[in-house]
């Protein structure tokens, strides 16, 4: 992922309890703005709509790292019945590319 000419990575889990809740969630990210590897805990919230189309709400708070905490919107599309989730992220401020997929455990 870039934000602007940054790079960052990251890797994670969310569980999501099917009524439109991130009940928990963890990200480590190594981030070249803050020359730091950060790990922040996850919540929010997700709508899916009937055609497998939706948005996703995550609050992201740090909890070790020098990375500050925020707030992402995505935009997601649900595949392979169920089991596969395509993110988008869709924060304007953020000015960064970022997508990613979200595999069912």
């Amino acid at each position: 992922m870039s934000q602007g000419s940054l790079k960052y990575a990251l890797v994670g889990f969310v569980t999501l309890d099917g009524n439109g809740n991130v009940t928990t969630g963890s990200t480590t990210e190594a981030n070249e703005q803050f020359s730091s590897v950060c790990t922040d805990s996850l919540a929010g919230t997700n709508v899916v709509n009937a055609d497998g189309t939706g948005t996703a709400t995550i609050t992201a708070t740090n909890t070790a790292g020098g990375c500050g905490s925020e707030i992402d919107t995505f935009a997601l599309v649900l595949s392979s019945g169920g089991n596969l989730v395509n993110v988008v992220l869709t924060t304007p401020a953020r000015k960064a590319v970022a997508y990613g997929a979200l595999y069912k455990q």
